[in-house]
């Protein structure tokens, strides 16, 4: 896979093929935009008559691959939507945010075991977690997620603060790190410049791209 620029032109030739594979005809409809920020190559073997499977599979890898290369605009966007959802059901969002399986023990990675070690819906929950990835003065009900690609988001409801970072080094020592100094430097920050947040989520406020967070 070859990552693009923001703003790339593209175009392409296709085959005239009147039975072409699913991906030639995913690569059409995308075209017609006349952007992309991804690249694709297969191995060269014919992918057709493949029907829906085959329909499924290109979209799957179309899919992947734009997760591989959103920016990090597109990172905030989801922070802002699950801090104040606007598109996002009441009920799966508070799923989202609040604790799925009280009492329940797990490996918070690249850390170590918690018990408890509290989860949402596929977000985890900050808790009486230590160490941890966020900050010291983030709130125990600060929610997000990080991954190996070495990006994160949280936000915490409490600080009324999102904080998303990309990076082009993979999740290791040096992220259990920074991180956690990155959230108290902005929080710390926050709470100096600023009174403190009493409003809902509505009035979040966005720190990213900020020093010691990465950006593609």
């Amino acid at each position: 896979m070859a990552e693009l620029a923001a703003g790339t032109t593209v175009a392409g030739v296709f085959t005239r093929n009147q039975c072409p594979g699913a991906p030639v005809d995913w690569c059409r409809e995308a075209l017609k935009g006349g952007r992309a920020r991804a690249l694709v190559v297969n191995a060269g073997n014919a992918n057709v008559f493949t029907g829906r499977a085959g329909v499924a599979a290109a979209k799957a890898t179309a899919a992947a691959a734009a997760g591989l290369v959103g920016p990090l605009e597109d990172l905030v966007a989801l922070g802002r939507e699950l801090a104040a959802p606007t598109l996002i059901d009441p009920e799966t969002h508070r799923a989202f945010t609040s604790v799925q399986f009280p009492g329940l023990s797990g490996v918070l990675p690249g850390f170590q075991v918690f018990d408890p070690c509290p989860w949402g819906l596929g977000t985890e929950i900050r808790g009486a977690k230590h160490p941890h990835w966020t900050g010291t003065g983030n709130s125990p009900s600060t929610y997000g997620h990080f991954g190996r690609t070495g990006s994160f988001l949280w936000i915490d409801p409490v600080a009324g603060l999102l904080c998303a970072g990309l990076s082009d080094r993979p999740f290791g020592p040096w992220a259990a790190t920074a991180w956690p100094r990155l959230a108290d430097a902005i929080l710390d920050e926050t709470a100096r410049t600023a009174a403190p947040v009493e409003a809902p989520a509505t009035a979040l406020r966005t720190a990213s791209g900020a020093p010691g967070a990465a950006r593609r």
